[in-house]
């Protein structure tokens, strides 16, 4: 009984670093899609709002309010700046691709 118990817990030794890191793979993948997902809203917001009458900063402003809203609906914590970062990006790219 004591052998099996010893072999359990050096099975367990082995395994638990490998699944750790693991876990901590799918965590990383899963953050980085939902920010993937957080950018692609950017450039759908923006690309929404270049469609209304708003002048530059009250765009923004709206771009913003709007991108902060889908993040705290998907539990995406981000700053002013990162949402800020996010809108200049995609409005950047939209202007690329127009010339």
């Amino acid at each position: 009984m004591i052998k099996q118990i010893a072999d359990i817990l050096t099975a367990l030794a082995v395994l638990l670093p490998i699944v750790i890191q693991l876990v901590k793979l799918i965590g990383q993948k899963t953050h980085n899609q939902r920010l993937v997902n957080l950018s692609d809203r950017a450039t759908i917001i923006v690309t929404a709002l270049e469609q209304s009458q708003l002048d530059g900063p009250a765009k923004k402003q709206e771009a913003m309010t709007r991108l902060s809203q889908y993040a705290g609906e998907v539990g995406i914590k981000v700053t002013s700046q990162q949402l800020s970062d996010y809108i200049e990006s995609s409005v950047n790219a939209l202007k690329q691709l127009n010339q």
